[in-house]
């Protein structure tokens, strides 16, 4: 084993969450991985928490921002699109990230750049949180389905169009009918073009 280090911590921290998919990690277990005592890990890192926080980082530090020049609504897209990809990349951000535990400088980054294009297409401070909440949330649910699906495939289960009850509306029936195929063709993309078009064309 060699010399313990803060990187190869992380290593071993984020290999352990990618294996449970869980945003829950135990010193103790890490300890015994890198082969040191428990106590050996509290001088590089204050609690589980720090130690968290330092992977979520290491993890975010990795996206690439476009540029400020580029049109907010554009912007916004290009953002989410990255931030989605890192989290199908690394399945325990999803869980990890509502817990608050996932904070730190690197991270807020991205409800900053997210801010900053609601802002320049001159949404007020509020409004501006409200688009980032919101695409941030839905750049968290896409995430889901899109590990869901690349987990379970065709066994994913789907709407029974039986499900269309009588006192559905006669153009949700349609829908449902179609259900498959509008779930195949709806791309994350989309989703996340549908809410940066609050930010206008400019």
């Amino acid at each position: 084993m060699p010399p313990l280090r803060e990187e190869l911590i992380l290593d071993e921290a984020q290999a352990m969450l990618a294996e449970s998919d869980n945003p829950e990690i135990s010193m103790r277990a890490l300890a015994k991985r890198l082969n040191v005592t428990p106590m050996a890990l509290y001088r590089y890192f204050r609690n589980r928490d720090d130690l968290l926080a330092a992977v979520a980082g290491r993890i975010a530090s990795k996206l690439e921002f476009p540029s400020r020049d580029i049109p907010p609504a554009q912007r916004a897209v290009m953002i989410a699109e990255s931030f989605h990809e890192v989290l199908v990349n690394n399945p325990f951000m999803i869980g990890l990230i509502p817990t608050g535990r996932a904070i730190s400088s690197t991270g807020l980054a991205i409800p900053r750049h997210l801010i900053e294009c609601a802002q320049d297409a001159g949404l007020s401070d509020q409004r501006a949180f409200l688009f980032y909440r919101s695409m941030f949330s839905a750049i968290l649910g896409q995430a889901t389905f899109t590990v869901a699906r690349l987990e379970h495939g065709a066994d994913m289960p789907r709407l029974v169009t039986s499900n269309a009850t009588e006192e559905s509306n006669s153009r949700f029936k349609e829908l449902s009918e179609r259900w498959t195929e509008h779930d195949e063709n709806c791309c994350s993309a989309d989703v996340f073009t549908l809410i940066a078009q609050q930010l206008g064309s400019s």
